[in-house]
Order: structure tokens, then C-alpha cells, then sequence
């Protein structure tokens, strides 16, 4: 959740925003620029290592938000050059995400995701997709801000590579559609005025994945036993520790 600064009121989120768009005009941010367009197949199988280590271990935010951004813009240039790295590139992505505690950065991740989705073999996203549903639902707990970042990464994916993503539909959609029901975070707004039964951003984000995919009662019936399943992966683990809760109660 955003923090706000005690001085001037700015959430965090804000602050780190205009952090990275000042990075954006700088003369290094120019120079990488005017790199793009003259980049080959040769330095891109070179660039691409240290990509990858920014964007896992790089230090500042406006560095691992900029990896990101030139990889993406690396992709817009250069689609073709840089398919072969697609696979590695999101699995990279994918764990930096989820690690990354700046949502400034997640997002940019998430974006530079979404674009080198379209490129990657259907079978190698699926493989990721289903890792992610795993993690939201697998008995390792895992907190409420993973777990909108899962959502988050997904709705993008969806957004970016939507024919990539209607490829593997039945590895994410029937999580979406439960997702759109999810009562975490029903009322993390309430001091804005948000009443307790409105959708929270954990449900709101997963709604946005499921509509903008054309989600329906057609689809979803077509899937009825990846729901079912993900529905006892998600229920099974709530009514052991409520067991368990009981129990020390007693």
C-alpha cells in the first residue's frame, strides 16, 4: 500500500514516479536512445545478460525502472532480433517482479513483460502463467501485495499479448474468474469513503482481466474443472488453518 510522506502529503508511489520520468530526460536516457537505432543482432545477444542482471540486482529504482523501459523499447525496435530472448527475458522479469518492492518498477516490469510475451513459444508461456497461479494459490502463504501483483502482471500480459494469452486461456482465465470474487482487501479504502462491500484492488484488478479477455458464462463452462480444482487449491488451505485456529482457541 502507498505510504505518504509526513512533510508534504505525497504518497510514495508519486514520489517514485517522478523519480524515474526525471531519469527519463536525462543525457544517459538519450544517449541509450540513440543506442536503439543503431543496435544489431550481435549487441543485443551481448546486451542482454546485463539487461538481465539490472533488472534482478540493480541498484536504484531509477535503474531497475529504466532496464526495464529500454527492454521494452529494445523489443518496439528490434522484435525480430530480440524473439530468441524472449523466454529467458520473462522468466527474469518474472521473478524480478515478484521481489520488487517499488510498484513504480513492478509496473514497468509488468509492461516490458507484456511486450516480450508476444514473441515467447505459447508452450514456454503457459509453463510461466501456470507457475504464477501456483504461487497465488499453493499453500505457502503468500501476502496480499503478491498477490495483486500476480493479478496485476496477468491483467498486463492480457493486455499486451492478448493473442499470446487467448493461447493459453485455460492456464489463467479460470482464475480470473474466481479472482473477481475475492474478499481481500474489501475495505482497504475505507478512510477514502469506500463502503466495506465494494470490490477491493485484489478483486478489481482480476474483474479487468476477465472482462478485457471477453470473459463469460460460455467460457468459463468450457473450464469448469480448472475452476473446480482451483477452488479446492484455494478453500482446502483456509479451512486448515481455520481448523487450527479453533483448535488453539479451545
Amino acid at each position: 500500500m502507498p505510504n505518504e510522506s509526513s512533510d508534504a502529503g505525497v504518497s510514495e508511489n508519486a514520489l517514485e514516479s517522478a523519480r524515474v520520468s526525471l531519469s527519463r530526460g536525462s543525457d544517459c536516457s538519450a544517449a541509450l536512445e540513440a543506442c536503439l537505432r543503431v543496435m544489431d543482432e550481435a549487441q543485443i545477444d551481448a546486451v542482454v545478460p546485463q539487461l538481465s542482471q539490472l533488472l534482478s540486482r540493480g541498484t536504484g529504482l531509477p535503474m531497475r525502472a529504466g532496464a526495464a523501459v529500454f527492454l521494452m523499447q529494445l523489443y518496439q525496435a528490434r522484435p525480430l532480433q530480440l524473439a530468441p530472448h524472449a523466454p529467458r527475458l520473462l522468466k527474469t522479469l518474472t521473478r524480478a517482479i515478484l521481489d520488487e518492492r517499488s510498484a513504480t518498477a513492478r509496473k514497468a516490469y509488468a509492461s516490458a513483460a507484456a511486450h516480450l510475451a508476444r514473441a515467447a513459444p505459447a508452450e514456454q508461456l503457459g509453463t510461466l502463467v501456470r507457475g504464477l497461479v501456483t504461487r497465488y494459490v499453493g499453500e505457502d502463504a503468500i501476502n496480499n501485495e503478491a498477490r495483486l501483483t500476480i493479478a496485476a502482471l496477468v491483467r498486463e500480459l492480457q493486455r499486451g499479448a492478448s493473442e499470446a494469452m487467448e493461447a493459453i486461456r485455460c492456464d489463467w482465465l479460470p482464475l480470473a474468474f474466481i479472482g473477481r470474487h475475492e474478499p481481500r482487501w474489501e475495505s482497504e479504502d475505507a478512510k477514502g469513503g469506500k463502503t466495506s462491500d465494494e470490490p477491493g484492488k485484489l478483486a478489481s484488478t482480476w474483474h479487468e482481466a476477465y472482462d478485457e479477455s471477453g470473459g463469460n458464462a460460455g467460457a468459463v463452462v468450457s473450464h469448469l474443472d480448472e475452476v473446480f480444482e482451483l477452488l479446492t487449491a484455494l478453500v482446502c488451505p483456509w479451512l486448515r488453518i481455520s481448523i487450527r485456529s479453533a483448535v488453539a482457541s479451545s
